[in-house]
């Protein structure tokens, strides 16, 4: 048995076994699992196939109107482990401050605000919790493991390092990787599914038996190589039983190894999951469960983009890559979209996995479970495929929360909410002490999604309105060099999505507003409708007064001080 600890549960939460407010009772155990770019309330939600999130849904309040604080994995997963937006960390984007090299480490270690916050999982371990990881949790890649540091000095961390592949190269050289997939795409064995305009975004798709094979290239200097490989080291694949796990299969095992383990302390399991991120590869079977379905494709507009702003229309990544699976036709469309799926039910056979020894170990019935997403995904909607944007696709994530005891399992929340509000709800829930962030004394900017719990449909909470995203503009010389140097807000992309609308603000002071009553995907631009002046202004405040609070100024003395 494990020894109870005297904390007080907030009333209401754990109301099967009874606990009064006075009485003291065992902290529960945390389950966290985060998938990566997501998206399944899209045009192609209602053909996932994901039971096991089905059945989550069915026991937890799920969070229909989520949105992340950044549309991208790192700076996402940065201020969902500190609960402070990017206005608050600094962290925007891959172009801003990337001193620390292509996996963005510095941009934890050596950020001025980040660096001397308790990332979650640290601020469990520092008030009584064996803390267990494993997967993308961060965006540290192998060194994420620093999080999952306990008590006792042991790292408790499972895949190391993390990949998204397997990939088609014999080596994890980017510009190498990226000429061996397309050659191979473009080899003898090739899928044949895979035209020509794709060699020229870098984007491919493949079942695991679909062994790459790349053929010698003398020109450009290179043998041939035939196999697939993870991090440098081959993949082996013989047969569908007969292979090397991929990522995500390790870390749901690592995971289900801890879970069936006794605990004498409550544990907080964080486990992040790679797919469906790209490259979209899978075992077979996953690509044989959409092999006949068929694929509605999402409404599309060729003048999408025209009363956009200017940033936002200016040739992004994803709309080159729309652009050449439009050229490819229909059918690979269709293809490309069959192939996320895929990756998203092979990713939901893993949380089946861990979702089933949990329920069998005597952990079951004192565990939350929280599922998210880090970021959404376009798969065609305004006419993009690929994360980075500031409209619903991108922004909005799946979020589910199960609390055992509660009453309102299987409801549904529609107010807008934030990934930095897990941070706090997580910390109220487990009856935690004080603000976690005592070494720069910056206050959580999210704000505990309790009364939401309690309460989905009307609960009254002290967070605001609306959800905040923000996105990156171009970085400063200086933020490119020196992680230090603290990247503006002015000089940032924002939006705020309400109850209903819609509110972008670019940096050039460009609006963009929209209203998900009357028009669902996101087409036309209403800010200046002069019937919407009063919701756009009503929106523009709440935008201002979110960042007025992020507490810019107290970064500003930290800009140059140099790393402790």
């Amino acid at each position: 048995m494990r020894r109870a600890l005297p904390f007080l549960i907030p009333i209401g939460v754990f109301c099967g076994e009874c606990h009064s407010a006075e009485q003291p009772a065992k902290k529960p155990d945390v389950l966290f699992v985060i998938s990566d770019d997501l998206d399944l309330r899209g045009a192609f939600g209602a053909q996932c196939h994901t039971p096991n999130l089905d059945r989550l849904r069915k026991e937890s309040v799920d969070f229909s109107n989520a949105h992340c604080a950044v549309p991208l994995c790192g700076p996402s997963r940065a201020c969902l482990l500190t609960g402070l937006n990017a206005s608050t960390t600094g962290w925007y984007g891959y172009g801003q401050n990337q001193s620390g090299g292509t996996n963005g480490w510095k941009e934890w270690s050596e950020r001025a605000v980040i660096r001397d916050c308790t990332v979650l999982p640290q601020y469990f371990a520092k008030n009584g919790y064996d803390v267990f990881g494993t997967g993308k949790v961060g965006h540290g890649r192998e060194q994420d493991d620093w999080m999952f540091t306990n008590a006792d000095g042991n790292i408790q961390w499972g895949v190391r390092p993390v990949s998204q592949g397997p990939w088609p190269s014999d080596g994890i050289d980017q510009a190498m990787l990226k000429r061996a997939g397309r050659e191979w795409l473009h080899s003898a064995g090739a899928p044949e599914y895979m035209p020509e305009p794709m060699r020229k975004v870098d984007r491919w798709f493949a079942p695991l038996s679909h062994v790459p094979d790349i053929p010698p290239d003398p020109k450009a200097g290179t043998t041939g190589y035939k196999g697939w490989v993870d991090w440098g080291k081959p993949f082996r694949y013989v047969s569908e039983d007969d292979r090397d796990l991929m990522t995500d299969e390790k870390s749901a095992r690592y995971a289900v190894d801890v879970i069936r383990q006794p605990h004498e302390r409550p544990f907080m399991l964080m486990v992040g999951f790679c797919k469906p991120h790209e490259p979209l590869v899978a075992p077979g079977k996953y690509f044989d469960m959409f092999k006949d379905v068929k694929i509605d494709l999402p409404p599309y507009r060729a003048d999408d983009l025209d009363d956009c702003a200017k940033p936002f229309r200016a040739g992004t990544q994803g709309m080159k890559v729309f652009r050449a699976v439009r050229e490819c036709g229909e059918g690979f469309w269709q293809d490309y979209i069959r192939a996320y799926l895929a990756c998203a039910a092979f990713m939901d056979d893993q949380l089946g996995l861990i979702l089933d020894a949990l329920k069998k170990s005597p952990y079951s019935n004192d565990t939350i479970i929280v599922f998210i997403g880090d970021n959404g995904y376009h798969l065609g909607e305004k006419n993009t495929i690929d994360k980075m944007t500031l409209w619903n696709e991108s922004t909005r994530v799946p979020l589910m929360i199960h609390v055992p005891g509660m009453k309102t399992e299987g409801q549904t929340c529609t107010h807008p909410v934030s990934l930095v509000d897990l941070y706090p709800t997580l910390v109220g829930l487990c009856g935690l002490p004080g603000n976690p962030h005592e070494k720069n004394g910056i206050p959580l900017d999210g704000h505990s999604l309790l009364p939401f719990l309690e309460n989905p449909k009307n609960g009254k909470w002290d967070g605001p309105d609306v959800a905040l995203t923000a996105w990156m503009g171009q970085p400063s010389p200086e933020q490119k060099e020196n992680c230090m140097v603290q990247a503006s807000k002015n000089d940032q992309h924002f939006s705020v999505c309400s109850d209903r609308y819609r509110y972008i603000l670019a940096n050039t002071g460009e609006e963009e507003l929209y209203d998900h009553q009357t028009d669902p995907n996101e087409w036309t631009n209403m800010a200046a409708d002069p019937k919407l002046a009063e919701i756009k202004t009503k929106l523009h405040a709440e935008l201002q007064k979110l960042l007025a609070t992020s507490r810019e100024s107290r970064n500003d003395p930290a800009k140059n001080s140099p790393p402790q």
